[in-house]
């Protein structure tokens, strides 16, 4: 399989997520994914496959590389930041064992449903928390992911 990876930038994303929520016969809700891209993961053949978690499925649904921006700044952030703390570093741990559940779930209702709620992730918890890191905000970044995982732990678990 020859696989293109497009790139988007963060306003690209959040112009595709924002469309989601128009009616399907009046919009194309994912006119923006990379459906070759999308497939691959889904099927398993990245390195995402069944270990993969909620942020690395977002960003590989658009078609994000495992080493964009976004990921490498999550992975900074556990890395050093929650790491230096036992209840964070116990929030990571769950984490781990949950995530890769609530993704499997997602992806079993089926690829429109999983292209709607991954986009609704990244609107919703990803972008804000991203932000919140580019800005120093790692507080503010720690209480909006720990909130995603709650409530997608609630909906999916």
């Amino acid at each position: 399989m020859n696989k293109k990876s497009t790139s988007y930038t963060n306003e690209e994303l959040l112009s595709i997520y924002k469309n989601q929520g128009r009616e399907p016969e009046t919009q194309n809700h994912y006119a923006g994914y990379d459906e070759e891209v999308y497939e691959a993961y889904v099927e398993g053949d990245t390195h995402h496959n069944d270990s993969c978690f909620i942020t690395t499925a977002v960003c590989s649904t658009f078609g994000k590389p495992d080493d964009c921006a976004e990921l490498t700044a999550f992975r900074k952030f556990r890395d050093t930041f929650m790491s230096k703390n036992d209840e964070m570093s116990e929030e990571v741990s769950k984490y781990y064992s949950i995530a890769p559940r609530i993704c499997e779930v997602i992806e079993k209702r089926g690829k429109e449903y999983s292209k709607k709620t991954y986009a609704w992730i990244w609107e919703t918890f990803l972008s804000q928390a991203y932000d919140a890191l580019n800005n120093n905000e790692l507080e503010q970044a720690h209480e909006i992911y720990k909130d995603m995982v709650l409530k997608l732990e609630k909906i999916y678990l």
